[in-house]
């Protein structure tokens, strides 16, 4: 009977160029204690899956964006005698960042395998790293009841919970698209949409609670002055 362990773990978001990665490809290859071994590399874009062995493979696509967002890594080993080993790095499947999968014979060989891909995302891992969705919601909550707090009907105070609750609804559908949990960079580009994106939501959620707090500050001063 064979006996098979797994391990898995969340990884923070992270970002790296195409031979970072086609390195480190290499590596978890090397280590695999199998003699036969097999990678494939999963790229999804917009209405098209590319699915490669190699990352030249991969760079040989024309018309390949200057980023990929969402790029999966299997790694597969088989012995003669039955055992087989995997690991799959890449996207997390339920919520946002990303996610380290290794399944084989030996739990020793499994932790191993998670905590090299750990090792790797950490070394790489994007600005954001720390950003969570429920973040941003439990900002705007908290930014569209300051007005109703400090009870003030001002223009602004509106306009701030209406920018507050279109923030949760954004994110809700798009987090993951605007802070995505992998990034690699294929080749450098003089324009970074998904960048400024995940910058310009980052600094909005903090103005619009700059601004709900400036008003909050301002109303319960001016109801203390005498």
């Amino acid at each position: 009977m064979e006996r098979s362990f797994r391990r898995e773990r969340r990884l923070p978001p992270y970002r790296c160029d195409l031979p970072a990665l086609e390195f480190f490809i290499a590596r978890l290859l090397a280590d695999l204690p199998s003699e036969r071994k097999s990678a494939k590399i999963t790229a999804k874009l917009r209405g098209q899956t590319l699915e490669s062995e190699t990352v030249e493979e991969l760079r040989q696509v024309p018309d390949l964006p200057s980023v990929l967002n969402r790029i999966t890594v299997d790694l597969h080993g088989f012995q003669d005698e039955g055992s087989s080993y995997f690991i799959e790095f890449g996207p997390s499947f339920a919520g946002s960042g990303a996610t380290v999968i290794a399944t084989g014979p030996s739990a020793a060989w499994c932790a191993g395998a998670v905590e090299e891909v750990t090792s790797f995302a950490r070394e790489h891992k994007n600005w954001y790293w720390f950003l969570r969705a429920w973040m941003f919601y439990v900002l705007a909550i908290v930014a569209s009841s300051m007005p109703t707090i400090a009870k003030t009907r001002l223009a602004p105070s509106i306009v701030i919970i209406v920018l507050s609750w279109l923030l949760i609804g954004a994110l809700w559908f798009s987090f993951d698209n605007v802070f995505p949990g992998v990034v690699v960079r294929v080749r450098e580009s003089k324009g970074r949409p998904g960048e400024r994106a995940a910058v310009l939501t980052f600094l909005g959620g903090l103005l619009t609670f700059a601004a709900a707090l400036i008003i909050l500050l301002t109303e319960t001063c001016r109801r203390l002055s005498p």
